[in-house]
């Protein structure tokens, strides 16, 4: 029978795979093998050989089609969101893009959270549980605290992202490994052959140099207007009070921030490591379809659902 991979970003035991194989796989009961390939440059690459490696030689010597396939999911990050809904919206893609900026920012969703409250309060018996918030109203309250300082990083962080998109648009900087040529028969490049391949990459980076040079996304004025203005459109007051922080803004610096403000309480002990494995935990218990608006769980789940129904 043919398999269905979710790749996702983080090694074998990280955050990714344990909260999409606990919702996806487990709540929702869908067939999938998640597969955690490291950073989000590998992606593409493990989703590739996954269905590669199911390919099978024909009668005639060639390649059958894959009878695997291997969806993948990635951090939307800094980007905007309408590039993580295209990923969605586009009929066959299996690359896909969290709507939401990482995977913590699906675990700092209010309710799960004081889901993870409720259950410190009953299994640590130091004063400081019993100081969390009770209420999800008030777990939102607190989110929102720890995001107001983070406005002008978060400001910063996303014209970093817009920058480098430009300068990528505009030409590649750096100075990668040439290939030159070999004469016929020959088992290494010649002297000239090196040569030549140097001073054509050496060209090509000039080129590249000048373009990136020339921008006017560079210039000094235009990088703090437009600081400015991306800074203005945070500070809109909708942006904390609707809880559009907890989509946009980092979440693992989120959640950072949240284990730093229960290390003030008298939580000292308590890592970044204990309060996600809270946290995996409380949205185990909490989750139903639904309770995220989109729920990317949910649609995800109902593409590999189609994808191992299509591939029995």
């Amino acid at each position: 029978m043919a398999d269905v991979y979710l790749v996702c970003e983080g090694p074998a035991d990280g955050l990714d795979s344990r909260a999409l194989d606990a919702v996806v796989a487990q709540i929702l009961r869908v067939p999938v093998i998640v597969s955690p390939a490291g950073g989000d440059s590998s992606l593409a690459s493990v989703a590739s050989w996954l269905e590669e490696r199911s390919r099978r030689t024909r009668k005639d010597g060639t390649l059958g089609p894959p009878s695997d396939r291997a969806f993948s999911i990635e951090d939307r990050d800094y980007r905007p969101r309408a590039e993580a809904d295209a990923s969605w919206h586009t009929k066959g893609n299996k690359r896909l893009m969290w709507r939401r900026h990482e995977i913590e920012n699906y675990l700092l969703e209010p309710r799960v959270v004081q889901r993870a409250f409720d259950s410190l309060r009953r299994t640590v018996t130091f004063p400081w549980a019993r100081k969390l918030p009770t209420e999800e109203q008030a777990v939102a309250e607190l989110l929102a605290d720890l995001a107001q300082p983070m406005v002008e990083d978060h400001a910063g962080r996303l014209l970093h992202w817009e920058l480098r998109r430009a300068k990528g648009d505009a030409g590649v900087t750096d100075l990668p490994l040439p290939s030159p040529s070999t004469a016929p028969g020959a088992k290494y490049p010649s002297r000239d052959q090196w040569i030549e391949a140097l001073e054509r990459e050496l060209d090509r980076l000039r080129r590249d140099c000048l373009a990136v040079a020339h921008l006017k996304t560079f210039d000094a004025h235009n990088v703090r207007a437009r600081y400015d203005e991306l800074l203005a459109g945070i500070r809109q007051p909708e942006f904390i009070q609707s809880l559009q922080f907890l989509s946009d803004m980092g979440g693992h610096e989120l959640l950072s921030a949240l284990v730093a403000h229960l290390r003030t309480l008298g939580a000292t002990q308590l890592s970044e490591e204990d309060l996600e494995d809270e946290l995996v935990h409380a949205l185990v218990s909490e989750y139903r379809p639904g309770l995220y608006q989109p729920d990317d769980f949910a649609e995800l789940a109902q593409r590999l659902t189609l994808a191992a129904g299509s591939q029995g």
